[in-house]
């Protein structure tokens, strides 16, 4: 039994207009959810002064969340579902395109319950 899937990204030299945005970061990650089929539940993001945004979309599958810091042109993104026909690899592909990052670190985690992780 699989209880998901946990994707950690590390996206850099990002488009600094787009991770400054909390519109645009908002729009990113709802959209892309909806590309994936995910059922959106709600979203609450943040701006952080000088500059950076942080949010969470909560959707039925789990969740998807960020941060972003614009001095360093790099977001941090935390997809995680239950379902597997959320197919997370190509989440990461569009995400990367939208906030045209130019390198990644992807670590792609399976969550197992604990009597079949031991």
């Amino acid at each position: 039994m699989s209880l998901g899937y946990h994707m950690l990204i590390d996206f850099y030299e990002c488009d600094k207009n787009k991770i400054s945005d909390i519109k645009k970061v908002e729009e990113i990650l709802i959209s892309t959810a909806k590309e994936l089929n995910a059922t959106i539940i709600s979203s609450n993001f943040n701006n952080f002064y000088p500059y950076g945004v942080s949010g969470v979309l909560i959707i039925a599958e789990s969740h998807f969340t960020i941060h972003t810091w614009v001095d360093e042109k790099m977001c941090a993104i935390d997809l995680f579902v239950c379902d597997p026909k959320i197919d997370l690899k190509k989440g990461a592909k569009i995400l990367k395109e939208k906030f045209e990052a130019k390198r990644e670190d992807i670590k792609l985690f399976h969550r197992l319950p604990l009597k079949e992780a031991i």
